[in-house]
């Protein structure tokens, strides 16, 4: 039996915009990405193969794929294959099995992109530490906004005709041009309308966080079997174990001057890669003033709580082995 493989990959980056981009992209009829269990409604993007699951091997990454034998594209939307600092083999791997794949690497202002996963964490009940202290200690949520530093792990084995950038701030301002654009990279017809492409909004608008009763709960066995009700029935319990965050990360000065002059070459560099102008993402005082100004909110600072972090499941995320 003939087996199917992707001939393209979203390696990333985490909170911009990719999983967007998946939904609209596989509405194309001629792209198929592979979901969880092949459930093109229910399932999830991030099979994770080549970082979390390689010891599964080949031939259970390739199940993923069958259902889209014969589309012209074929992709996988794992777009944590990005944080080299956690996974540095990926890029490696990535070549060893998909050598002529084309990659898309989704962007977005780097100092927005660390806030927004922080949140994600925070909302998914991981363990991860206080806002400030995240940044400077967890390395893969500032690592990963290092956007050139992480894309030349991939420039070692793919040419750069097979790496397609796009930027979050691109797609949430015009989607129908940046979904035409990765169509005409994946080598589709172009000029399909996507009727309604959606937008990527606000990344902690409506985000939801566990209530207390379902924190204690969800990595227990009653917690990992209610992942496998319905989506419908998910959604009637959601507002009785869930409630809408009503905290966001607030920035201590010293803590953003210091992520800022990190970013600051590295986000230079990639722009300039890109074929952008540097000033495209502002990284300069204005930006620092915007946000210390927001931290500076009285109503914010109502928010800002001590957390009840509980703890993840082993191999979610790696936090403490990876201090600076």
């Amino acid at each position: 039996m003939d087996m199917t493989l992707p001939n393209f990959v979203i390696i990333g980056v985490p909170k911009s915009g990719t999983t967007s981009l998946c939904n609209n992209l596989r509405r194309h009829p001629d792209i198929f990405i592979a979901y969880w269990n092949n459930d093109q409604k229910m399932g999830v993007k991030e099979i994770d193969f080549f970082n979390r699951y390689y010891h599964r091997g080949r031939q259970w990454y390739e199940n993923h794929f069958q259902i889209g034998a014969g589309e012209t594209a074929i992709g996988d939307g794992s777009c944590y294959l990005s944080l080299t600092s956690l996974w540095p083999e990926v890029p490696r791997r990535l070549a060893d099995n998909l050598p002529e794949a084309k990659l898309i690497y989704m962007v977005r202002h780097p100092i927005d992109r660390i806030e927004s996963m922080w949140c994600e964490h925070v909302r998914d009940g991981d363990r991860i530490p206080e806002f400030n202290i995240a940044v400077r200690e967890w390395r893969p949520l500032l690592d990963s906004s290092l956007y050139w530093q992480q894309i030349n792990q991939f420039r070692r084995y793919f040419s750069d005709e097979q790496i397609l950038v796009v930027f979050f701030e691109d797609f949430r301002t015009d989607p129908k041009a940046v979904l035409k654009h990765c169509f005409e990279f994946l080598g589709v017809d172009s000029t399909y309308d996507i009727p309604n492409a959606s937008k990527n909004h606000n990344p902690r608008s409506n985000m939801l966080v566990d209530r207390a009763i379902w924190s204690g709960l969800r990595r227990t066995k009653l917690g990992v079997a209610s992942r496998l009700l319905p989506i419908q029935v998910k959604n009637i319990f959601r507002k009785f174990i869930q409630k809408e965050m009503d905290f966001v990360p607030i920035w201590e000065e010293a803590t953003l001057k210091w992520a800022t002059e990190i970013l600051e070459k590295d986000a230079r560099q990639f722009l300039q890669y890109a074929g952008r102008d540097e000033s495209f993402w502002d990284l300069g005082t204005k930006m620092i003033g915007r946000k210390l100004e927001l931290s500076q909110n009285k109503e914010l600072k109502k928010m800002k709580q001590e957390i009840p972090f509980i703890s993840a499941n082993p191999g979610d995320i790696e936090l403490i082995k990876y201090r600076q």
